[in-house]
């Protein structure tokens, strides 16, 4: 909605912008397994230690897939629409934590 995509341009956007959507979610849930892991204290030093550079080897494969799929977005729409898209994808990351907040107060 805030983006105004054409008819055109929200054809061929959806399929791309869900296909990252995707690949992060499963970035971010291997990485939150990993972290679950050691956080659980059951491993060794060294099983630790490969959990977290594996982690940290999870987010430079984030930070690739995003740079990708920036220059896809710049295929499909304006530089401008690209940049309304990244600030509305913050703004809604801003308030799911905020009403998760909100939710976390209220049973306390």
């Amino acid at each position: 909605e805030q983006l105004d995509l054409s008819s055109e341009e929200a054809e061929r956007f959806w399929p791309v912008h869900n296909a990252l959507h995707k690949q992060m979610r499963e970035l971010q849930e291997e990485r939150r397994a990993l972290m679950v892991e050691v956080k659980e204290g059951d491993l060794s030093e060294a099983q630790m230690e490969a959990n977290i550079q594996k982690s940290f080897t999870l987010e430079e494969k984030s930070i690739e897939l995003k740079r990708k799929y920036h220059e896809s977005f710049k295929k499909i729409l304006s530089l401008e629409k690209v940049a309304a898209l990244y600030g509305a994808e913050m703004e809604f990351q801003r308030r799911v934590l905020e009403e998760l907040h909100k939710r976390k107060m209220r049973r306390e």
